[in-house]
């Protein structure tokens, strides 16, 4: 559903499990307005609105799965989203969220960085957008034990990873990432392992059979590879 409503109306479907909000930036939030526990929403979808610091404030979600960052086709994403009322929404509701999708048109792998240690429950994560030469950092910050973060173990129940990728696609980061992720040092540390790739092309034609070989030695440890066609739909990539 996508109404137009604020913190009473979240109150009000007190058996709401997904809420989608896309014009909450046309009703600005009072100060005042009396918090909101809301114990059976399960599923959150959210424009990156600048003016929504408000509205987290007052916010406890403690039965939150899932939320998806979705622009608006007209808004231009501030390069500071999300702020710290969001992640401090998500600290607050002790929600054991375990599905992300970051669908902003504006990528700073930083960002979605905070976003992430925010989530130590996150079992998948879906990038939408083609994160193109940005993609080695997002990977890198999620492969424990690469240079520079030893030690570090972000999103440690992570088992599927969905991105949009192009020729620019590293296979040997990427398979640094899917390794360190199925490895016994990393299972010692209480990583589980990765069960699930998907890849959807930012450009077609594309060959997943050339572009992805050097992941066949996962497809064959039991990973699942999976590629996306033009309709959106995901298929077991072939790989020799």
């Amino acid at each position: 559903m996508a109404p137009r409503f604020g913190q009473r109306s979240v109150s009000s479907f007190s058996r709401i499990v997904l809420i989608s909000l896309q014009t909450l930036h046309d009703h600005p939030i009072h100060p005042s307005t009396p918090p909101v526990l809301h114990s059976k929403l399960l599923h959150l979808q959210i424009p990156p609105e600048s003016n929504l610091g408000g509205f987290f404030d007052s916010l406890t979600l403690p039965a939150l799965l899932a939320v998806r960052l979705d622009p608006l086709g007209y808004h231009r994403t501030s390069w500071g989203w999300p702020g710290t009322q969001f992640l401090d929404l998500l600290c607050r509701s002790s929600c054991l969220l375990n599905k992300f999708t970051w669908a902003l048109n504006s990528v700073r792998i930083e960002n979605i960085g905070r976003c992430l240690e925010s989530m130590p429950h996150l079992e998948e994560l879906h990038i939408i957008p083609n994160l193109g030469f940005a993609l080695p950092e997002l990977l890198r910050s999620l492969t424990p034990g690469a240079p520079g973060r030893e030690g570090v173990f972000l999103c440690q129940q992570l088992r599927v990873l969905q991105l949009t990728v192009d020729h620019t696609l590293n296979q040997e980061i990427l398979s640094a990432f899917i390794r360190s992720r199925r490895n016994t040092d990393a299972a010692h540390h209480g990583v589980v392992q990765i069960k699930s790739i998907r890849l959807s092309p930012a450009f077609l034609p594309w060959e997943p059979g050339t572009a992805l070989r050097d992941l066949k030695e996962f497809q064959d440890d039991g990973v699942d590879i999976f590629v996306g066609d033009s309709e959106g739909d995901w298929h077991p990539a072939i790989l020799r």
